[in-house]
C-alpha cells in the first residue's frame, strides 16, 4: 500500500480492498484449522440432549455388536434388514428408562417408567439421527459429494407433513410400539386458557392466605409481576426476567388536563425460542410496551416496578417513597415528558427488576394452586394460552403474532383450549336464546370449579408416620454415623440429609394428593345428594417455611388493602415496608426473617420537644404527672386542666412485649374493681391502652364519648385512629376511612361498631390530649 493511501482512504469508501498475501493466507489457514460445523450453532441444552442420546446408543451398539459407522450408510442406502437393530434401540431406551420412586405402600418403593409419553421416544429418534448426521454422514459427504444427496439422514419430530425416508419409516412405528407398550400417544395435560378473573383468584390467593404459601417477600411481589405481565401480553415465562435496562420509568403531562401529571412505565420483552447468533434483517425478537397507574395495585405493573426500584435505591434522583414517584407534581412549562433515570450500576446486565428464576415461580405457582382449590393440575402454560385468545379478539393477527412471536399456523394449531369459550346455544339459537353473558363467563373460568376447603398439607402426625418407614430410619441412622465421625458439614452428610429431604416430600406430595382426591370425590358425592360436608374440612397448622412465617402473616394483613382499587395512597410505601422488613414489629412479633429490624424513634412530647424522651407507656404516665402536673390513678393518669390548657402531647407506642404484661396486669384489677373511673368537669382523664370497650358496656361508653365527639374540630378518624394503633398498627387510617367514609357512619356509630367488632380493640390513650387541645369537655359525673 503506498504511504499516502491512508489520507486518499480518509474520506472515501474504498470500491476495491487492498489486500496483502500474508494477511490472507493467515486468514485462509485461522479457518481451515476449524471446519464449519452444524454442531457449534447449536443450542447448548440441545447438544447435551444429542450427547447423551449419542451415548446411549454407543452402549446399544457395543452389547448388540453393531458397527457405530456403517449402520447408518446402510440405513441411507434403505437396506431393511438395519432397522431391526433401531427399532431394538429404542425398545431397550425405553424398557431400560425405570426408576425406583417412593411410594406409600407397605412396599416404601415401587418401579416406575420416566418416559410415558410416546413424543418422548419420538424425539429421541429425532435426536439421534440429526447427530449422526453431523458426526457421521457430514464426513461422508465431503469425501463422496457426487452422492452427496444418498448421504443424509434428515428427520424433524415437530414435522406435520408427511415425508418419506429411511428414518421416516422407523418413525411411522414408532406409534404402533408406543400403543404396544402402553404409553400415552397425545399429551398429559389438558389444555385450558386462564381469564382475567383466574388470574385475580391467583393474584388474591398468594396475598389472603400468605401464611399457607409462605415464601420470602420478594418472591412474593415478582410472582405476582410475572403472573399479571404473562396475562398482559401472554408472554412466556422464560421472556420476563426482566433487568432495570429493560424498564423505564417516565412522568408524562396529561394533554387533556396539563396540571396533572401522570406516571408511565415501558417494559421490553426479549422474546426467547429463538436462533441465538443470527443476523436479524427485522426487528421482531423484542418489543416495547407501554402502561400507566391503574386503580388496583394488585394489577398495577408500574407500582411494582416502582417499590422495587425504591427498594432498591435504584433512582438516580435518589426518591426514597413511592408517593414522590407515582404523584409528581405539575410539570414546568415547555416540558411534557421526563425520564426517571436508574443510577448507573443499575443499567449493568446482573440488576434484575424482577429478581425470580422458572423453577422457583413454577414451586410458588404449584403451592397457589392447590392452596386455591384448584382440582386439576393446572400449568402456568394456560395463562399464557388464555391471553393470546384475548389478545385474537381484540387485535388483527399480524400484531398478535408479533406480541406473541408465533405464527398464525402455531395459534392455530397450539393455543386453542380444549374447552371453548364460547356459548354454541346463542350461536344456534340467534336471538331466541336469553342472554346469560355473565353466567358464561363464569362456568368458563378454570377456578369455577375450585374447593377452597380442600385439603393443603398434612398434619404433624401424619407427616410423623413417615418416620417409622425403614427407608427413613435407615438414612437417619447413616447420617447420626456421618455427622458423629465426619460431621455435619460434610458433603456425605450433606447428601444423605438431602435424600431425606427429598423422600419426605416426595411421600408428603403424594400424600397430599390422595387426600384430596378422597375429599373432591366424597364432597362431591355430598353435594349431589344436598347434603353438607363441613365434617370434612379441617384445619391444619402450617408447620414448614417457619422461616417466614411473621412476614407471611404481615402479607394477609395487606391482602384486603390489595383487593381494594381506591386504596393507592401510602399502600406502596408500606410494601417497600414489606420487602425490607421494617414494618412495625408489634403486628407479629418478633420478626426473624426480616432483612433489616427497625430502631424505634425515641418518642417526645411535643410541649417540651425534644428535650424529653418518652420510653414505653410506663415513662408516658410518669411524664404526664411530673410535668404536667397528673395524678396517677389506677393505670390512668389525672391531668390538671390548668397546667396542661395549651400542651400538646403525642401517644407512645407500646412496644408488643410490653402491652402483654399491661394487659395481665389489667385483668388481675378487673377481678377486683367493678367501677372504670373517669374524669369530672375540672380534669381529663389520659387512659393507657389496657381497657377494653366491649367491658365498659353501652352507658359507660356513651357517657364517656359523647362528651368527647362535640369538642369542634376532632375528626372522628383521629379519635379512634390511636387506640387502634396498638392492635392494627399500619392499617388503623384504612380501616377507619373503610368504616366511616365508605359506610358514612357517625361518630358514636363508628365507637358502636368498634365495641361489637371481632377483634376488640382498647382505648385510646390520646383521648385527653386531643381533649387538651381543643378545650375541657363537660362529662358525666355519674361514672
Amino acid at each position: 500500500m503506498p504511504p499516502d493511501s491512508k489520507a486518499l482512504l480518509r474520506f472515501a469508501r474504498p470500491s476495491v480492498r487492498q489486500f496483502s498475501k500474508e494477511a490472507a493466507q493467515a486468514a485462509v489457514k485461522k479457518h481451515q484449522e476449524k471446519p464449519l460445523s452444524e454442531v457449534c450453532r447449536l443450542d447448548p441444552k440441545t447438544r447435551k440432549r444429542r450427547e447423551r442420546v449419542w451415548k446411549n446408543w454407543e452402549e446399544f451398539a457395543a452389547c448388540a455388536k453393531v458397527d457405530l459407522v456403517n449402520i447408518w450408510f446402510d440405513l441411507c442406502l434403505g437396506k431393511p434388514e438395519v432397522q431391526a437393530i433401531f427399532q431394538g434401540f429404542l425398545r431397550q431406551y425405553w424398557e431400560q428408562s425405570v426408576t425406583w420412586r417412593p411410594c406409600l405402600g407397605p412396599e416404601e418403593y415401587e418401579q416406575v417408567h420416566t418416559i410415558d409419553c410416546a413424543s418422548t421416544i419420538e424425539d429421541v429418534w429425532c435426536l439421534l439421527v440429526n447427530h449422526a448426521d453431523d458426526r457421521i454422514m457430514r464426513p461422508k459427504r465431503l469425501k463422496d459429494p457426487k452422492n452427496a444427496g444418498v448421504w443424509s439422514l434428515k428427520y424433524a419430530s415437530r414435522k406435520t407433513q408427511p415425508t418419506c425416508g429411511p428414518t421416516y419409516e422407523i418413525a411411522r412405528w414408532i406409534p404402533e410400539f408406543c400403543s404396544e407398550m402402553g404409553l400415552n400417544l397425545g399429551q398429559t395435560f389438558q389444555k385450558e386458557g386462564a381469564s382475567r378473573d383466574d388470574i385475580l383468584t391467583i393474584l388474591t390467593t398468594i396475598w389472603k392466605q400468605a401464611d399457607d404459601i409462605r415464601c420470602t417477600p420478594d418472591d412474593r411481589l415478582s410472582f405476582c409481576m410475572y403472573v399479571v405481565e404473562m396475562g398482559l401480553g401472554g408472554w412466556r415465562p422464560g421472556e420476563l426476567e426482566l433487568k432495570y435496562n429493560r424498564v423505564k420509568l417516565a412522568w408524562v403531562r396529561d394533554p387533556v388536563d396539563p396540571s396533572i401529571t401522570r406516571t408511565i412505565c415501558w417494559a421490553t420483552v426479549d422474546h426467547n425460542k429463538l436462533r441465538r447468533l443470527r443476523i436479524e434483517r427485522d426487528q421482531r425478537s423484542s418489543l416495547s410496551y407501554a402502561i400507566s397507574v391503574v386503580p388496583s395495585l394488585m394489577l398495577c405493573l408500574t407500582t411494582m416496578f416502582t417499590i422495587r426500584a425504591v427498594r432498591d435505591n435504584a433512582f438516580q434522583a435518589g426518591y426514597t417513597t413511592c408517593d414522590e414517584v407515582l404523584n409528581p407534581g405539575t410539570l414546568a412549562d415547555g416540558t411534557d415528558f421526563v425520564e426517571l433515570r436508574w443510577k448507573d450500576e443499575f443499567m449493568s446486565n446482573d440488576k434484575y427488576i424482577m429478581p425470580m428464576n422458572y423453577r422457583r415461580f413454577l414451586d410458588i405457582w404449584n403451592e397457589v394452586r392447590i392452596v386455591a382449590g384448584c382440582r386439576s393440575n393446572l400449568r402456568p402454560y394456560s395463562v399464557r394460552v388464555g391471553a393470546v385468545g384475548r389478545l385474537d379478539g381484540c387485535l388483527q393477527p399480524a400484531l398478535r403474532n408479533f406480541i406473541v412471536s408465533q405464527s398464525t399456523e402455531v395459534f392455530e394449531r397450539s393455543y386453542q383450549p380444549t374447552k371453548l369459550r364460547v356459548d354454541l346455544e346463542r350461536v344456534f339459537s340467534g336471538k331466541k336464546a336469553e342472554d346469560k353473558a355473565l353466567f358464561w363467563d363464569a362456568i368458563f373460568n378454570i377456578f369455577h370449579s375450585r374447593d377452597p376447603n380442600a385439603p393443603t398439607r398434612l398434619s404433624e402426625g401424619e407427616l410423623d408416620q413417615f418416620e417409622s418407614r425403614s427407608d427413613i430410619t435407615e438414612l437417619r441412622k447413616e447420617l447420626r454415623n456421618l455427622t458423629a465421625e465426619e460431621g455435619s458439614s460434610s458433603e456425605k452428610a450433606k447428601k444423605v440429609a438431602a435424600r431425606i429431604r427429598y423422600t419426605i416430600q416426595c411421600l408428603e406430595k403424594l400424600a397430599v394428593q390422595e387426600k384430596r382426591r378422597k375429599y373432591f370425590k366424597e364432597a362431591d358425592q355430598l353435594r349431589a345428594m344436598n347434603r353438607s360436608t363441613a365434617h370434612l374440612r379441617g384445619e391444619v397448622e402450617n408447620l414448614k417455611g417457619k422461616r417466614f412465617r411473621n412476614s407471611s402473616a404481615y402479607a394477609a394483613k395487606l391482602a384486603h388493602l390489595l383487593l381494594e382499587s381506591d386504596r393507592l395512597f401510602g399502600l406502596a410505601d408500606r410494601l417497600v415496608a414489606y420487602l425490607n422488613g421494617t414494618y412495625l414489629q408489634n403486628e407479629c412479633g418478633n420478626d426473624d426473617d426480616a432483612v433489616a429490624k427497625p430502631k424505634e424513634p425515641p418518642r417526645s412530647c411535643l410541649r417540651e420537644g425534644n428535650k424529653v424522651e418518652i420510653n414505653g407507656a410506663g415513662g408516658w404516665i410518669i411524664h404526664v404527672a411530673d410535668v404536667h402536673g397528673g395524678t396517677k390513678v389506677l393505670g390512668a393518669v389525672l391531668v390538671c386542666e390548668s397546667t396542661c390548657s395549651d400542651s400538646k402531647v403525642v401517644p407512645v407506642a407500646i412496644h408488643s412485649t410490653e402491652a402483654q404484661h399491661r394487659r395481665e396486669l389489667e385483668r388481675r384489677r378487673e377481678a377486683d374493681m367493678k367501677r372504670k373511673y373517669c374524669s369530672t368537669s375540672t380534669a381529663k382523664m389520659a387512659f393507657t391502652s389496657t381497657n377494653d370497650l366491649a367491658d365498659l358496656g353501652k352507658e359507660c361508653l356513651t357517657s364517656l364519648f359523647a362528651p368527647m365527639v362535640q369538642v369542634d374540630n376532632i375528626d372522628p378518624s383521629v379519635l379512634v385512629a390511636d387506640h387502634l394503633e396498638n392492635l392494627y398498627a399500619n392499617e388503623a387510617e384504612e380501616l377507619l376511612a373503610f368504616y366511616s367514609e365508605s359506610m358514612r357512619l357517625t361518630t358514636m356509630s363508628l365507637l358502636k361498631m368498634l365495641m361489637s367488632h371481632k377483634k376488640r380493640v382498647p382505648l385510646p390513650s390520646m383521648l385527653a390530649s386531643m381533649a387538651i387541645r381543643n378545650g375541657p369537655p363537660e362529662l358525666s359525673n355519674k361514672h
